[in-house]
């Protein structure tokens, strides 16, 4: 069996008692139980193949840690992509400099589609255009039917 169908062998069936805490900033942590989250990963890879995103395309994920990112990377495997996370422009700095380093790492994973959140399209829009990839916004990609096509 190929890792990757195991790998996503918890979004069948995922415990609602089992979860992840994730940062929350000053106000602590928030807990998600693994059957949201796979809710949101399923949504997100309907939102995908909606977009016409499958079998064999890279998504570059351009997010910061938390439960869309994870629903994003999830979702990209289960809609047949291979997800390439990159790290978000805070991270950086300096804006020519993260340019530059996204830039480079785009044109080596060739991506079909960018991933991002809303408040981010206007540092990805040029890059995912000098990649020649389409600019998806995580949170309308989250609000799809749960239905992988």
């Amino acid at each position: 069996m190929s890792p990757v169908p195991r790998l996503l062998e918890w979004l069948e069936e995922p415990r609602a008692d089992r979860g992840i805490h994730f940062a929350a900033g000053e106000d602590g942590w928030e807990w998600w139980p693994y059957a949201r989250l796979a809710e949101l990963a399923r949504r997100t890879a309907a939102g995908l193949a909606g977009a016409g995103i499958g079998d064999g395309d890279v998504v570059a994920l351009v997010q910061r840690s938390g439960p869309s990112f994870v629903a994003s990377l999830f979702g990209a495997m289960l809609a047949g992509a291979t997800p390439a996370p990159i790290a978000p422009p805070q991270l950086f700095g300096e804006a020519g400099a993260y340019a530059e380093h996204a830039l480079g790492l785009l044109a080596q994973a060739a991506p079909a589609a960018l991933v991002g959140s809303a408040d981010l399209h206007g540092t990805l829009a040029p890059l995912a255009a000098a990649a020649g990839a389409e600019l998806l916004d995580a949170e309308a990609l989250h609000r799809a039917p749960a239905e992988v096509r």
